[in-house]
């Protein structure tokens, strides 16, 4: 339609409005061909480019290319600001945007490159505070320092507005949440960066944990893992240290993990084939997941009541053996003593 009409409004033009005049449907078809395809070109490369080819039974929904402006406009905005916190935080050089003696870095010259590199996460935001808690992990890729201060960011965060959650629970429930729980605290037991959790009580009795997805959580991740590809592929060309560690491929990994992360139904069929392959003297209790209220951004699990494998003084004060719990399961040494099943709140992302 818009090639039509600008093509119209051309032979319009060009003869002076007189549709009688000589050419005039010869030139209409000409440029209504031209134009046509022009604004089929600039659709596919303002929308996702293929996804006109890939339409094999024809074009069931066009991509909306003001949608997709919108888009590219955050993604560039989220890296501009992501590019200004690296600069301010000295990594700069390390981007090929700035140089070692920025005025940033030179205001704070006694800040380890480590204590930086948290600081720079932490302002990110997001994806990022989850990167550095992954690289956190890491030790047999970062120095021992690193991976002590990456270890300080905090996997609580401020919990998303109540009313979106419950917008959200109640759209991929079908019903109201007061219908599918007897009760549901408001308050989240934990909060992270992909989903917060909520003790609950199923209409019949069962206590529960219910894990749900942030919302708008996965478009930021999306927008998020765009502009980490970017900055990876940025760092393994300009610098030795990015070649040495493939940095792309890192990036890569993580995003391909974050991904199935958010889409929750991978965690329910995990937790449910791993309790199906276990015996009670393999010593490990896995909650059972309630399928019938699980989706793709909503995980109801058992609840159980226990201590976190990092609380370590609490393990030993419970008189129990740390090395004999490394090697679980072990069905030769009896099965563990239920108070140690993983509270919940250790998973929500």
């Amino acid at each position: 339609m818009a090639g039509w009409l600008a093509a119209l409004a051309l032979s319009l033009a060009i003869a002076s409005g007189d549709t009688g005049a000589p050419g005039f449907t010869r030139n209409l078809w000409v440029f209504a061909v031209v134009f046509t395809m022009s604004a089929s070109v600039w659709v596919e490369l303002l929308a996702r480019p293929g996804a006109l080819a890939r339409a094999r039974r024809g074009l069931v929904s066009v991509p909306h290319p003001v949608r997709a402006v919108r888009r590219s406009g955050r993604r560039l905005s989220r890296y501009a600001q992501i590019t200004g916190i690296a600069v301010k935080h000295g990594f700069g050089s390390v981007l090929g945007l700035g140089r070692p003696d920025d005025e940033d870095l030179a205001a704070q010259p006694a800040v380890p490159a480590a204590r930086r590199l948290r600081l720079a996460l932490e302002e990110c935001g997001g994806m990022f505070v989850k990167l550095g808690q992954l690289l956190s992990t890491r030790a047999d890729l970062l120095p021992a320092g690193v991976i002590a201060e990456l270890s300080r960011l905090l996997d609580q965060v401020a919990p998303a507005p109540p009313e979106s959650v419950r917008a959200l629970l109640e759209a991929e429930l079908g019903r109201p949440v007061a219908e599918a729980f007897a009760e549901l605290d408001p308050e989240p037991i934990a909060a992270a960066s992909i989903a917060q959790a909520y003790r609950g009580r199923l209409r019949g009795g069962e206590a529960v944990v219910v894990k749900v997805q942030r919302p708008g959580v996965a478009e930021s991740v999306d927008r998020d893992l765009l502009v980490l590809a970017e900055l990876a592929q940025v760092a393994e060309t300009r610098t030795a240290w990015g070649a040495d560690y493939h940095v792309t491929e890192l990036a890569g990994g993580f995003a391909e993990r974050l991904r199935e992360e958010l889409d929750f139904r991978l965690e329910a069929r995990n937790a449910t084939e791993v309790a199906a392959g276990l015996t009670l003297a393999d010593g490990v209790r896995v909650p059972a997941v309630h399928a019938e209220l699980s989706t793709a951004r909503i995980l109801v699990m058992e609840w159980l009541d226990g201590v976190s494998v990092r609380e370590v003084e609490r393990i030993d004060a419970m008189g129990l053996d740390r090395s004999r719990l490394a090697e679980a399961p072990d069905a030769g040494r009896g099965p563990l003593p239920r108070r140690l099943a993983p509270r919940q709140r250790a998973g929500v992302g």
